[in-house]
C-alpha cells in the first residue's frame, strides 16, 4: 500500500460509523506504517476504540504493521503545540487529529506530513479552503459542513428512492439553526419535505 492510500484508508477509519468508505486493503509485505495521533481523548474512549477496531478491519493492527509514533492521548488544549512540535520529528507517515485546535497545532509543525483531520466543519474552522480542494497538506472528515447537506440527502434517497418526507433528529445545544436551515433547503431543491425535531434530552422532542 501506498503512503496516499494509508491517508485515505486513516479518513475512511476516522469516518466510520458515519459513512463506510471503500479503500485499498493491501499493505507492503513487513513494512511498518506510522501513525501520530492527536486528541484529547483517551485511548480507551469508544471513538478511539471504534477507530483502532476499524483499522483492524483492513488490516492493520497496533504493535504488529501499525506503530503509534507518539501517543498523543489525554492532552489538554495547552498541550497540542507542544506534542505537535515532537510528532513532527518523529516523520510519521499521518497524524491524525481529532479536534480543529489539535489540527492547527500539526498544521503548525508538521508542514510536510499528512494530517487527517476530524472537525465539525473544515471550512469554518479555515483549516482548509474548499472540500473539493483543500490545499495544503489537511485532508479529513467535516461532519457537520452545510456544502455535504445535498450529498446526504442524495446518500439518503438512493437508499429510499420514493422518500418524499423525511424526519430529522437535532439536538439544539449541537446543531445551528443555519444548518438545520441549510439542510431543509437542501430538501426542498431535491422534492424532498425535511420535518426536524429537536430534543434536549432522552425525554422530549419538539417539531420545528
Amino acid at each position: 500500500m501506498r503512503r496516499r492510500e494509508f491517508i485515505t484508508l486513516i479518513g475512511s477509519a476516522a469516518a466510520l460509523p458515519l459513512l463506510r468508505v471503500p479503500v485499498a486493503r493491501a499493505q507492503e509485505p513487513g513494512r511498518i506504517y506510522r501513525l501520530g495521533i492527536l486528541t484529547g481523548a483517551s485511548r480507551q474512549a469508544p471513538r478511539m476504540v471504534a477507530f483502532f477496531d476499524e483499522l483492524k478491519v483492513f488490516g492493520f493492527i497496533d504493535t504488529q504493521n501499525l506503530k503509534i509514533v507518539l501517543a498523543g492521548f489525554d492532552l489538554r488544549e495547552d498541550q497540542f503545540g507542544e506534542v505537535a512540535a515532537t510528532l513532527a520529528k518523529a516523520r510519521p507517515d499521518v497524524v491524525f487529529c481529532v479536534s480543529d485546535d489539535a489540527t492547527r497545532a500539526a498544521q503548525q509543525s508538521a508542514h510536510t506530513v499528512a494530517i487527517v483531520a476530524l472537525s465539525a466543519d473544515l471550512i469554518a474552522a479555515g483549516l482548509v479552503r474548499s472540500l473539493a480542494d483543500p490545499g495544503g497538506n489537511i485532508t479529513g472528515v467535516s461532519i457537520l459542513a452545510n456544502d455535504l447537506n445535498g450529498k446526504r440527502l442524495e446518500i439518503l434517497m438512493e437508499v429510499v428512492p420514493g422518500a418524499r418526507r423525511i424526519a430529522a433528529l437535532a439536538d439544539p445545544k449541537v446543531t445551528q439553526p443555519a444548518e438545520l436551515q441549510a439542510l431543509q433547503n437542501a430538501g426542498r431543491v431535491r422534492g424532498v419535505e425535511l420535518v426536524i425535531f429537536t430534543a434536549g434530552t432522552p425525554k422530549r422532542s419538539r417539531q420545528r
